[in-house]
C-alpha cells in the first residue's frame, strides 16, 4: 500500500523581489513570507474555493464589462452562460489535479446556498451593465493552479483598459489593475472588481481593499497621470479617498517595507514569517517551520470565532482502524492531548504507517463545535468524511496529508 508522502522540506531562504504587488501588499503586511515564499516551496496547499469561486467571478465580470456576448442576449442571461461556462473550464482544470480533484463540483464544495448568493449577486450586477454584447469572443479561463511568476515590465506604464499594467520602478510597485479609463486627459479612474464582501462589521470599506487601490494611485502618479480616482466595485461602485492624507500615509507605508525587504536580497524565512489567524489562508504551512512550531500552542487561550487558526493538526501516529466509512486515525498531538480524525480516504495510505510515526493533517474539517464563555475551544475530532453525510458537516475536500 502507498504511504503518505514525505512532509515537504521547510523553507530556510527567499529572495526579495525587485516589485511589490499592490493585490498582496496586505498579506505582506501581515506575514511576508506567505507572499515572498510561495515561488520558492515545492508543494502548496490548494486554493479555497471561496477564492477560487472568486476568480471565476472576476473572469466573468471583465468579460461582461468589455461586451464579450452575443448581442441578442440580456445582461442577465448572458451572465448566467457565461457562468456556467467558465465554470465548466474550472473543473476540468481542478479534475485534472488529484489535490483539487474533491473540489468538482464547485457549487457542492461551496455550498449549494452560498453559491446561488455569489450567482445572483453577479447577475444584479450584470443588470446594470449599460453595454450591449458586441459579439466578441470569450476569452477562456487562464490557469488556477499557476503561481505567479512575479514577472512583467520594468519601465514605467500606465496602460488603461481591462488587466491594465501599472508599473513605477521608483516606489517598486508593479501590477495589473482590473480596469482603467482616462476620463479626460490626464485624469484616470482606477477600478478593482471584488467579488467578496467589501465591508467589515462596522461599515467599513477592507483595509486591504483600499491599500491595494491606492498603491495603484500611487504608482500611476509615478508613471505620469495628473489626476486620479480610485473605485472598488462589488454590489455597488465605492469611492475610495485620495489625497495628500491618504498618499502621505501609502508612502510611509511602502517606505517601511521597502527598507526592511531590499530588492534581490536573499533572507531566513525565520525572520519573515509570522503566524496569526491569517495563517488560514496561507498554502506554504507545510514548509513553515515558524507555523509548524507556533501551531501546537495556538489553541492556548481560546480564540473568539472569525479567529480561530488553521484546522490542522499533527502529532505521533497511535493506531489506524478501518470501518465503513473509512480509516479513523487516532493520533497524540504536541501537547499530549489524544486527537481522533475519523471518515479518511483508505487511499491516502494511513494503514501502511507504523504506530510512532508522525502524521500531518492540514485543511480538515471539525466534528465538534467547541465554544465556552463565547470562545472557540480546541477540537479534538475532526473528519475528511462527514458522520452526518454532509446535512450538517462540511467533508474537508482539501485535505492534505503528510508522514514525517
Amino acid at each position: 500500500m502507498t504511504r503518505p508522502p514525505p512532509l515537504p522540506s521547510s523553507l530556510e531562504r527567499v529572495e526579495v523581489p525587485a516589485f511589490f504587488s499592490p493585490s498582496r501588499f496586505g498579506a505582506l503586511g501581515r506575514c511576508k513570507l506567505s507572499v515572498l515564499g510561495e515561488r520558492s516551496a515545492s508543494v502548496l496547499l490548494p486554493p479555497g474555493v471561496h477564492a477560487l469561486v472568486g476568480t471565476l467571478v472576476h473572469h466573468v465580470r471583465r468579460e461582461l464589462s468589455e461586451g464579450h456576448w452575443k448581442a441578442e442576449l440580456s445582461q442577465e442571461q448572458a451572465c448566467t452562460l457565461l457562468l456556467a461556462e467558465v465554470t465548466q473550464q474550472a473543473e476540468a482544470q481542478l479534475a485534472r489535479t488529484t489535490s483539487t480533484a474533491a473540489l468538482v463540483p464547485l457549487n457542492e464544495a461551496m455550498g449549494f446556498r452560498a453559491w446561488e448568493l455569489r450567482e445572483l449577486r453577479l447577475r444584479r450586477w450584470a443588470s446594470r451593465l449599460v453595454l450591449k454584447g458586441k459579439n466578441g469572443p470569450v476569452r477562456p479561463l487562464g490557469d488556477l493552479l499557476a503561481v505567479p511568476t512575479g514577472q512583467g515590465p520594468d519601465t514605467p506604464r500606465l496602460e488603461t483598459g481591462d488587466e491594465a499594467w501599472l508599473v513605477a520602478p521608483s516606489v517598486r510597485l508593479r501590477g495589473r489593475a482590473d480596469r482603467i479609463e482616462q476620463t479626460v486627459p490626464g485624469t484616470f479612474d482606477i477600478i478593482d472588481f471584488k467579488s467578496g464582501r467589501l465591508h467589515d462589521e462596522e461599515g467599513q470599506l477592507l483595509p486591504d481593499a483600499t491599500l491595494q487601490v491606492r498603491l495603484y494611485a500611487l504608482a500611476a502618479e509615478e508613471a505620469g497621470a495628473g489626476a486620479v480616482r480610485l473605485l472598488l466595485e462589488g454590489d455597488d461602485r465605492h469611492h475610495v479617498p485620495w489625497g495628500d492624507t491618504e498618499r502621505g500615509e501609502t508612502r510611509a507605508l511602502l517606505r517601511t517595507i521597502s527598507k526592511k525587504l531590499p530588492a534581490g536580497k536573499t533572507l531566513g524565512t525565520e525572520d519573515l514569517a509570522e503566524p496569526g489567524p491569517h495563517c488560514r489562508g496561507c498554502r506554504l504551512r507545510p514548509s513553515c517551520r515558524r507555523y509548524l512550531d507556533w501551531g501546537p500552542n495556538a489553541w492556548t487561550h481560546p480564540p473568539l470565532p472569525g479567529q480561530e487558526p488553521p484546522l490542522d493538526v499533527w502529532g505521533t501516529l497511535e493506531r489506524v482502524a478501518t470501518g465503513a466509512r473509512g480509516d479513523t486515525v487516532e493520533l497524540r498531538d504536541a501537547n499530549g492531548h489524544l486527537v481522533i480524525v475519523d471518515g479518511v480516504n483508505p487511499a491516502r495510505g494511513l494503514g501502511a504507517m507504523a504506530a510512532g510515526e508522525m502524521v500531518y493533517f492540514f485543511e480538515l474539517e471539525r466534528t465538534e463545535d467547541r465554544r465556552a464563555h463565547g470562545r472557540v475551544v480546541h477540537p479534538r475530532n475532526f473528519h475528511e468524511s462527514p458522520p452526518d453525510g454532509g446535512r450538517r458537516l462540511r467533508q474537508a475536500r482539501s485535505l492534505q496529508v503528510f508522514r514525517g
